[in-house]
Parts: structure tokens; sequence; C-alpha cells
């Protein structure tokens, strides 16, 4: 006579295997969303990091890229000060002198810069609005991203 435990057994193993292939999945999605959410770059456009996913790319980038650059006090900001149309993919590209987070209210968007290290960080201007871009460690307004729509 057969255990009734044996069927019992088969359907844990399979369900055990079903929750770890599931969970496999999940954890791809994850790194792909932190990937494309914030990231840092030695070499930009080319290479992307962020702890560690590294993400490589040739296709450039097509849409509004704004500049910061913060070295001894004096601020350059470049791609900023024209309204971009609703949808308009957004690539902020910050370099400082100084560990600091660049944060996009609005967007809730931010990205951890290190001294010397360009950083990156990508989104959609999906949201209408006058929306400010800041230094959280300065507390510093950097400008304002007008998206039209």
């Amino acid at each position: 006579m057969e255990s009734p435990l044996r069927p019992t057994r088969a359907v844990l193993a399979l369900a055990a295997a079903l929750i770890l292939t599931l969970a496999g999945c999940s954890s791809e999605a994850d790194d792909d969303a932190v990937a494309t959410a914030t990231t840092t770059a030695s070499s930009l456009p080319e290479s992307t990091t962020t702890g560690d996913v590294t993400t490589t790319t040739d296709a450039p980038f097509s849409g509004r890229t704004i500049t910061i650059d913060l070295a001894e006090d004096e601020l350059a900001v470049e791609g900023c000060e024209e309204p971009v149309a609703r949808d308009t993919s957004i690539r902020l590209v910050v370099t400082l002198d100084q560990d600091d987070t660049i944060h996009v209210h609005g967007y809730e968007q931010e990205v951890e810069v290190r001294a010397g290290t360009p950083a990156v960080l990508d989104f959609q201007a999906d949201l209408p609005g006058r929306w400010e871009i800041e230094l959280h460690g300065l507390g510093e307004h950097i400008c304002e991203l007008t998206v039209e729509g």
C-alpha cells in the first residue's frame, strides 16, 4: 500500500520549485527597475552602474539632457531653460565636487552623486507643471524643469 504522504511531498516539491522560479524572476525585474531609475556612471553614456548592476548601451539618448556641474562654488546648468513636451525622456547628468543627492520634485526621483564621478538619472517627463531640481545636502535650488501639456 502506498503511503498517503508521497503525493503531498510531490506537491510540496512542485510548489517549492514554482516559488523559487517566481522569486528569481522578481529579483531580475527589481534589478532592472533600480538600474533604470537611478544610475551612476564612470563613463557616459556607454556604461552606467548602480550598486552591483552595470548596464551598457550603445544607443544614443533621444530626449532632453540636462547637465549640472558644480565645482568650487561655480554652478553650470545646461538644458533646463526651455520647456519640454509631456512624455519627453529626461536625462540628468550631474557632476559635483562633493557628495550630495540631486532630487527632482514632483517626480520624486533622485540620484546620489559622488564627488568627481558623473551621475545619471533618466526619467519620463509625464507630469505637466514646473518641477524644482535641487541639491539635497546643500538645500540648493538648481533649476526648474517645465513640462508642458
